[in-house]
């Protein structure tokens, strides 16, 4: 018997789902297993760059759908037959995701500490630990970049972010049902849309107001899982197979629609989820009695990518993730998607074949609870521990030879490893007594303050050991969101009780944008020109293709030569990417003499326009925008004329 043959008469035994085994006392539908195959396919072409799947990330929504439907039948079913066990409800949970998740973490885990430098592979270790923990989705809420961001494929376990929301519902959910049949007279479904239309306001509401926690967390998803638990309490079955064939074609083009159509820019979920949804509901509803389309989703190619959906769905983005991290190149469907593809189905496969199934099956590999639930919390507490030594000893550096010029980066250079620590000074702003770090001279009266987000300090040592040797001191204050918004008050306050301060030095990566500019920087300005201030803005500094860090550990374990051309900015782009503010700064330099323009990036481009990322076989850049020790050095003679002027104006006040 042939691998299909095998797999079509297992589907006829279980009912897969994307988080639950389903037991047989529940009529198989192998529609829905088409519409997993749907839903993996539509977010594995998203991930690979094929045209058209621009909305393609639905997919994940389509399996909520499936998974409230799947579940919410099963736990009726244990509750109206008086054999609902909240254990054995969690073993069906253990034996369907850590088995197969489990190898795709050890292989991100292996992979990670060959290819990543220090600083991702610390962002890793604290991925691995949240994953383990079913919290992802609260971490990447919180790190920097969104799930559309460029920075996602730097997070290979970016898409365990559902596997946690299922997990936190399904916390809460099993035992709502419970309740709900001893308490409340089985009335699942009012109480169903009441907790649905809660969270779905919520998430209307999110898009608005917090975009990035909106995405990620399961209050915000729930309705999209209590959907298709509606669907399992029962509802009236249209009988006129004309009327059931319309909402089937509806549902198909609703999902096709978002896949489509929808893209990175769409507030989502929200109102712009109902599409996928409410396809995907349209769909369970009508393929009870078939279809066309239930018919078309029964096909045995489509049940067996379902089948392997759930593997599908876990290799794929670790394999796109590494595989984009390593190529130094636009990620092209027809070069690199094919054969993602086709690995993330080998992977698929075996992963079905050999984990899934032996842990799933009537005699399964562990059939003991026991023995099940504690290699289950040993392996959990094993990669938690592996995680937290990761990130608590910054990415392990030390996997590198000391020598290394790429082995430099905020775990390791001077002018970065206290930055984050320096950040709680800043928490006392408000008393009359604090006071920010000095730079300089310490033993001299500070006479300036260079003030801004992490951008000020990529010129902290420089600027420092310049002002030392004209004989000046200076304050520095900081912080991301220090400048240009609520804190600019407690600064300028600041400012006004120390008249010593004479310069102002603003660095902060500034935004292209005329508008923004304007409301966080002129305000600023005129409010320190007011205080009869000079005022010197620092320009952007070019910003890499990728992170330098990055770069060189790729080519240093693959054995290549670096080619520096494919990582590195024009001037015309940096010119195009700084055309509004280059002109805002312009016009404020003419309107007010004592105000003044640094450009980091006339000494950060070569002759031939290309920028610069070592001087001297030392790297000037910790990441693909930010200075390290030595790049400040080496732009520091940009700050000689202002110094100059600042040592000209304290020799005439004495």
């Amino acid at each position: 018997m042939n691998l299909m043959k095998r797999l079509n008469a297992y589907a006829l035994i279980h009912r897969s789902s994307a988080v639950e085994q389903i037991p047989v006392h529940l009529k198989y539908r192998a529609d829905i297993d088409g519409l997993r195959a749907v839903a993996v396919l539509s977010v594995l072409f998203y991930h690979t760059n094929i045209p058209y799947f621009s909305g393609g990330f639905v997919g994940v929504d389509i399996f909520f759908v499936i998974s409230g439907f799947l579940i919410t039948s099963i736990i009726l079913h244990d509750i109206q037959s008086k054999e609902f066990s909240i254990v054995k409800f969690y073993e069906r949970r253990i034996r369907r995701i850590l088995p197969a998740l489990i190898p795709v973490i050890t292989f991100v885990l292996v992979i990670g500490a060959y290819f990543l430098d220090h600083y991702a592979f610390k962002a890793l270790g604290r991925s691995i630990t949240a994953t383990t923990l079913f919290a992802s989705n609260v971490l990447f809420s919180i790190e920097d970049g969104g799930y559309f961001d460029n920075l996602s494929t730097q997070k290979p376990l970016l898409h365990t972010w559902s596997l946690s929301v299922e997990e936190q519902f399904y916390i809460f959910f099993p035992l709502a049902l419970f309740v709900i049949n001893k308490f409340l007279k089985n009335r699942y479904l009012p109480w169903l849309l009441i907790f649905g239309i809660i969270s779905f306001i919520t998430s209307v509401f999110g898009c608005y107001y917090f975009q990035k926690i909106n995405f990620y967390f399961f209050p915000t998803r729930a309705w999209e899982l209590i959907a298709g638990a509606i669907l399992a309490v029962g509802l009236p079955f249209v009988q006129s197979k004309m009327v059931r064939e319309i909402l089937s074609f509806s549902g198909i083009l609703m999902i096709f629609y978002s896949v489509i159509f929808y893209n990175e820019k769409i507030n989502f979920p929200g109102y712009s989820a109902l599409l996928p949804v409410f396809g995907s509901v349209l769909l369970i509803y009508t393929g009870k009695e078939k279809t066309f389309i239930s018919k078309l989703l029964a096909l045995k190619p489509i049940v067996f990518i379902g089948l392997i959906s759930y593997s599908l769905y876990l290799w794929h983005w670790p394999l796109i993730s590494f595989y984009k991290y390593i190529v130094f190149r636009n990620f092209n469907f027809w070069y690199d998607g094919v054969f993602v593809i086709l690995l993330s189905f080998v992977m698929a496969v075996l992963s079905f074949k050999y984990i899934e199934r032996p842990f799933r099956k009537a005699n399964p590999v562990i059939s003991g609870k026991r023995v099940l639930f504690t290699l289950s919390a040993c392996l959990m507490v094993l990669f938690v521990a592996i995680g937290a030594t990761i990130y608590f000893q910054n990415g392990m550096p030390y996997r590198f030879p000391k020598n290394e010029s790429f082995s430099m980066d905020m775990a390791t250079d001077p002018q970065w490893i206290h930055y984050e620590e320096s950040w709680k000074l800043l928490d006392g702003i408000n008393r009359s007594d604090w006071s920010p770090p000095i730079i300089g001279k310490l033993d001299t009266p500070p006479s300036f303050l260079l003030w801004g987000d992490s951008h000020a300090n990529s010129l902290r040592i420089g600027l420092s050991e310049k002002s030392f040797q004209y004989g000046l001191s200076g304050y520095i204050i900081s912080r991301a969101g220090i400048l240009g918004n609520a804190n600019d008050s407690m600064v300028i306050k600041f400012i006004k009780n120390h008249p010593s301060i004479k310069t102002i030095i603003l660095a902060k990566w500034w935004p292209n944008d005329s508008l923004i500019l304007k409301k966080e920087v002129i305000k600023t300005i005129n409010d320190l020109r007011s205080l009869h201030c000079k005022v010197v803005l620092v320009a952007n500094v070019p910003v890499l293709k990728v992170k330098p860090n990055r770069f060189f550990v790729v080519n240093k374990r693959l054995h290549t030569t670096p080619d520096f051309t494919s990582i590195l900015p024009h001037t015309t782009e940096y010119q195009e990417l700084n055309k509004n503010i280059t002109i805002s700064f312009t016009e404020l330099v003419l309107t007010d003499p004592c105000i003044s323009i640094v450009h980091p990036e006339s000494m950060l481009f070569d002759s031939k326009g290309n920028a610069i990322i070592t001087v001297n076989n030392k790297m000037l850049y910790i990441d693909d925008n930010h200075l390290s020790t030595y790049g400040s050095h080496y732009i520091a003679p940009l700050f000689d004329s202002i110094l100059r002027e600042m040592l000209v104006q304290n020799n005439s006040l004495k």
